[in-house]
């Protein structure tokens, strides 16, 4: 989705008591499957790509994201935003895709159009009290 998310929105995000619930019910049910082939996440690190990919099908946008929520968080903000992508995360975190919608919403999108006779300098000090009007 490639969002301009700040880095305590992001915190914010990944802090989320519903994320976080939403993360340790992706894992219990990773261990689940894991425990059925004799393996627990406790071995999730030294499954190779292959492995990875079986156990975690249908739970998260890439295998890796069951690695920490921070990177279950950070890789579906940073993710292409492609419309089968997005689909994707709201049919597997819906409650990670509705924090990250929630925070995006609050996060307007600042265009600067710069007219030939103002200087570029009132335009930057206009987008930084914007921004900083925003954070209060």
């Amino acid at each position: 989705m490639k969002l301009d998310l700040s880095r305590e929105q992001l915190g914010h995000i990944v802090a989320s008591p519903a994320v976080n619930g939403e993360f340790s019910n992706k894992i219990k049910e990773l261990d689940r499957r894991l425990k059925r082939n004799g393996l627990s996440y406790g071995e999730w690190d030294v499954l190779n790509d292959r492995q990875r990919s079986i156990f975690s099908d249908d739970m998260f946008l890439e295998p890796e994201c069951a690695d920490s929520v921070d990177t279950y968080v950070h890789n579906a903000v940073n993710s292409c935003g492609c419309p089968d992508t997005v689909e994707s995360l709201h049919h597997h975190s819906p409650v990670l895709m509705r924090e990250i919608e929630g925070h995006h919403a609050r996060n307007p999108q600042v265009a600067v159009k710069i007219d030939t006779n103002e200087s570029l300098h009132n335009h930057i000090d206009t987008v930084w009290s914007q921004l900083e009007s925003e954070d209060s």
